[in-house]
């Protein structure tokens, strides 16, 4: 049930240099990894590659046993993006609430789901907000309780901190590494994988695994 990224290779167009050379990356079920790396080091492609938003030039990415990019497996990745994707004249909950109706769920038990999730980022006393009136930190913090919903196999975030003040910036890595989880709780026992691309250290070294990136290849670890 893991995710495996195989020799992967890529450039974006033929006459240029290859942004990945050769990666190879494992991620277990719950494991929380980081990818880190100067600013064109490849850790924000790597990310895309492993969610399947973007096909490698070569090599290959298995998810939970499958080739990512011949199956459709869209309901099993979750994604946190540097800009926000909200619907800004929904509520706060219901923006979290489509995310558990994609997956099957009914409208009582995603709302249930939502209310949790949301508790999680610290955004409880926001859910009947509109989107459009948060700020964008809790925007972000939104979008992470969203990404957390339905169990998913793999969640990628983009620099998920990165509008957040350092106290919100804890609350989310916390949802994100299920941190300070006391047992029974709901967050001990998700299986998602969660792949973060990160310049803060701080929130790297929150994670189970750092996996540091350098011209295109893994190095060695930050």
């Amino acid at each position: 049930m893991s995710l495996n990224v195989v020799d992967v290779r890529h450039r974006y167009r033929p006459a240029e240099p290859l942004v990945l050379d050769g990666v190879h990356l494992r991620v277990e079920p719950g494991e929380v990894v980081a990818l880190v790396g100067p600013s064109g080091s490849g850790k924000t492609t790597l990310l895309a590659i492993s969610g399947g938003l973007l096909v490698p030039s070569a090599g290959g990415v298995e998810l939970c046993g499958r080739p990512l990019h011949r199956h459709r497996l869209r309901t099993e990745i979750s994604w946190v993006f540097q800009g926000t994707n909200a619907l800004p004249t929904r509520t706060v909950i219901d923006n979290v609430v489509v995310r558990g109706l994609a997956h099957g769920l009914s409208r009582g038990a995603a709302e249930a789901e939502a209310r949790a999730r949301l508790d999680e980022v610290g955004l409880a006393a926001l859910l009947d907000r509109s989107a459009g009136t948060l700020s964008g930190g809790e925007l972000q913090r939104m979008c992470v309780a969203r990404a957390l919903m339905g169990d998913p196999a793999l969640v990628c975030a983009d620099e998920p901190t990165g509008q957040l003040d350092a106290a919100a910036t804890e609350t989310v890595v916390q949802a994100l590494t299920r941190k300070g989880s006391q047992p029974g709780d709901a967050r001990a026992r998700r299986r998602a994988m969660v792949l973060i691309a990160t310049h803060d250290m701080a929130v790297a070294q929150a994670c189970d695994r750092v996996v540091a990136l350098a011209d295109g290849c893994v190095g060695v670890p930050a």
